[in-house]
């Protein structure tokens, strides 16, 4: 049986947005290197924007990977069958490995880089952690997170007032986009363009 959605708990509470507002500020007034630690490891953020949201049994999935031993997603794949993970998503025993080699991704990310590889970049880094998928829900909200902080950082790269972290469904034509990423990376790309201009 599915776990309640985290989405669905959060949806008609105002003080979720004040939360993630607060979260959101903090990643700004970061140090570089801060927010790099921070963003390479999502748990903490995790676990505060959504624990409140889960049942009593379900307590340790808000702030734990799909795999972490000894929680209640400890063998959750997308798609809730254990013996079938979903086709675009990382299975539950891959993710915490999964997970660290995208970490080394994000600390090797460096804003003297000029605008356009840096650009590819972080739409890497956000199509690799839709792939991963690696919590059990909320993926939308921490993956927007780590895009915007991360794209507004270098100083050639701006977001458009349109950007938003909540609410932003994660639609058929993104979806498109990141399950075709391998064959076709400017399809994303393009797609971010139209919330973050570089030059």
């Amino acid at each position: 049986m599915r776990p309640p959605s985290l989405t669905e708990r959060r949806e008609n509470d105002p003080d979720f947005l004040l939360t993630l507002r607060s979260v959101d500020d903090s990643l700004h007034r970061s140090s570089w290197p801060n927010l790099l630690d921070k963003l390479s490891d999502t748990r903490p953020i995790h676990k505060k924007l959504f624990q409140r949201y889960q049942e009593d049994w379900s307590m340790d999935a808000a702030g734990n990977y799909r795999g972490s031993a000894g929680t209640c997603v400890a063998n959750w794949n997308i798609g809730g069958d254990p013996n079938k993970p979903a086709d675009t998503t990382s299975a539950f025993e891959n993710v915490e490995k999964d997970m660290s080699d995208l970490e080394l991704v994000i600390r090797r990310l460096d804003t003297r880089e000029c605008s356009d590889r840096y650009f590819r970049k972080v739409v890497f880094i956000f199509q690799r952690f839709q792939v991963i998928h690696p919590y059990y829900d909320g993926n939308g909200h921490i993956d927007r997170l780590i895009l915007a902080n991360l794209m507004v950082r270098h100083p050639h790269i701006s977001e458009s007032p349109r950007f938003r972290i909540h609410p932003h469904p994660f639609s058929t034509a993104l979806r498109i986009c990141v399950n075709n990423y391998r064959s076709n990376p400017e399809i994303l790309e393009s797609y971010f363009l139209n919330w973050f201009c570089h030059h």
